[in-house]
Order: structure tokens, then sequence, then C-alpha cells
């Protein structure tokens, strides 16, 4: 008789990729512990996801909601542990940095940055003992390639893959593993957020180049990899024996790995030359 398998926890199972992954684990027989904001969300979720799911209620900027979670999650999975945290939650706050409001930069870096930091150092007494368990940053490829208008983005998603490589390194004395998954182009609700680029209220020749920006990104999200793919390879990587530390998933992913590769210079030209960020006086 097979063992049951241990649960996992996932932040940002309401929609999108935290939704895929969510399937995807049950599916694979894996009890998930996912994260929502709202009572309805957490409702959903679990009519959605029978008896195997169990939400958690809590905004990645409330410190004492995150304590309650754990807490919680370790009642009823105090003798076995969890097998993965997997962070997922995020948001996507556009916007060229010259006119961003402060506030809407800090909201970018508490939920994303802050807001996993303090889910890691929640739940990381969960993923010790005898079969240690493992950490799933979701990142994005902006986490390597910072593009115009997704500044704010950008600098969460450095954030992650720094944290990511410290914890790393700190955790291998636990035994405990942390992978980062470099999502590219994919169907998620996060691309309606591009919609709003182009009201963004910022003058200075920004316009035509914001408009131009909006409509590849909207575009990339259409033709993106489907959220299912990306979560069924997420739960791979939690059963992987030996996991990479960095996993690209990506529609075009030799177009990501040249903007990686070619001059700093070149790449600049080359974004500036798409949306006509070029000075015109």
């Amino acid at each position: 008789m097979r063992q049951p398998q241990r649960p996992i926890v996932i932040t940002g199972v309401s929609s999108g990729i935290g939704k895929a992954i969510a399937r995807a684990a049950i599916d694979a027989g894996m009890p998930v512990f996912g994260s929502v904001r709202s009572p309805a969300d957490a409702a959903k979720f679990e009519s959605d996801f029978g008896p195997s799911a169990t939400a958690l209620q809590f905004d990645l900027r409330d410190d004492r909601a995150i304590t309650a979670a754990a807490e919680r999650v370790s009642a009823i999975a105090f003798q076995t542990g969890v097998s993965a945290l997997i962070n997922n939650a995020g948001t996507v706050v556009p916007g060229p940095l010259e006119h961003l409001p402060l506030e809407r930069f800090r909201e970018q870096i508490d939920s994303t940055v802050t807001g996993t930091f303090a889910v890691t150092q929640a739940f990381l007494p969960l993923l010790r003992g005898p079969q240690p368990g493992r950490i799933i940053n979701i990142s994005s490829v902006a986490g390597s390639t910072a593009m115009p208008f997704l500044g704010a983005y950008a600098i969460s998603k450095y954030g992650i893959e720094a944290m990511s490589d410290s914890l790393r390194r700190e955790l291998r004395i636990h035994g405990i593993h942390v992978a980062v998954v470099q999502p590219g182009g994919v169907q998620t609700p996060i691309w309606d957020k591009a919609a709003k680029l182009s009201s963004s209220g910022a003058t200075d020749g920004y316009e035509r180049p914001l408009a131009i920006f909006r409509d590849l990104a909207l575009a990339a999200g259409e033709k993106g990899l489907p959220a299912d793919r990306v979560g069924k390879r997420v739960i791979r990587i939690v059963r992987a024996k030996r996991p990479r530390n960095r996993y690209l998933i990506s529609p075009n992913p030799g177009t990501e790995r040249l903007m990686r590769a070619m001059p700093q210079w070149l790449l600049d030209r080359l974004i500036a030359a798409r949306l006509r960020l070029t000075r015109r006086h």
C-alpha cells in the first residue's frame, strides 16, 4: 500500500500559475495548502479542488496572518511536515520609473520581495527534518532582463533571484534545496496589468513607447504557454531527485538566452528601436 504523500504549500492559488501548480499537485496525489487573499477565493479554492485542498487566507503584507497560517499548517501536518514551499504570489506594478508613485513602488517590493521573505521564514521549520523539503521560488524572465516600463517588477524579481541564491547556500546545512523557476510568456491574468500601461499618466514622450509595449505585452500573453504546462513542470521539480538551481520555462527559450548573452549596449539599442525609445530633440 502506497504511503500518503506529504503536503505542499503554494502561495497565490486563486488564478494563473499558482492555481495551475495546485491542480498539478493534487492530480499527482499531493495535498495542498494554498494561500488566497479573500474569503470568497478561499471558498472557491476548496470547492474547486476538493478535500485535498486547504485554503490559507493571508496577504503577503500581513505578517500576523502569515504567522497564523504557518501555525495552522504546523498543527495539521506536525507529524510529516511539508515536502515543498512554492512561493508564487506577487503583483505587477507597471509604468515608467520616472513617473511611478513611491507608494506603488513600495507595494511592488513589499508584496513580492518582503512578502516572499516573510512566508519563507514562517514556513521553513516545516521543511526541516529527516526528509528535508525544498523551496521553489517563482521568479520571471524579468529577473534576468529588466525591460522598460516593468522596472519595479524586474527589481522585485531580481530580489527573488538574490534571495534564492543566498537561501540555497545557507540551507545546505539542513539539506533544503532552493530552486528558481523563471517563466516567460504564460497565459495568465497577470497580462491584464499591461493594459494599464497606456493610462499611467506619463508624459515626456513616453506615450508612444508605452502603447507599443502594451500591445507587445498583451500579444505575448495571448501567445504564451498554458499555465498548466508550468504547473506540471513545477511539480516535476518538487519530485526531482537532483533538482537544478534554475529552470527557464518560456515559449521562446532561445530568444531569452540570446538576450542574456548579448552585449548590454546591443540589447539596449534593440529595445530602444523596437519601442521607439529614442531621443527626439
